[in-house]
């Protein structure tokens, strides 16, 4: 598998990586906080993958219906790009590297349906209703 990212101990790069992951929290509104990040990446359920102008956090899952693999994208970020299209080569090199047959991400981005269309991605999108 010949990807840009190199996987790495999160420790090692945590303190240049943690202001653009507390940066997209804020920014897109996300409840999980960085230290969320850091634990699942620590205890092995999480990895952080790094390159020259970005990083990528992933999750390998098992989806519970169908029991197929998937990896989930936690955060995407490139100081020379949008991450997720600059990088979408490489995190499906990374899917099938874990197996999994699926790419799985949350954004609350609208552009990001317009590249799902161009790339074919089927779509869901998830609404989050609050209880009043």
């Amino acid at each position: 598998m010949i990807t840009r990212f190199t996987l790495v101990d999160i420790r090692l790069v945590w303190d240049a990586i943690k202001p653009n992951i507390e940066q997209l929290r804020k920014q897109w509104g996300f409840d999980w906080r960085p230290e969320d990040i850091y634990s699942q990446c620590l205890i092995g359920r999480a990895f952080c993958h790094t390159c020259a102008d970005g990083f990528v956090i992933v999750q390998p899952r098992e989806n519970s219906y169908t029991l197929e693999k998937e990896l989930f994208v936690w955060v995407c970020y490139s100081s020379a790009h949008d991450g997720l299209t600059e990088y979408y080569e490489d995190i499906c090199l990374m899917a099938k590297s874990v197996h999994a047959t699926s790419i799985i991400f949350s954004s609350p981005r609208e552009g990001f349906r317009k590249l799902a269309k161009q790339k074919g991605w089927r779509t869901l999108t998830e609404y989050t209703l609050p209880v009043y």
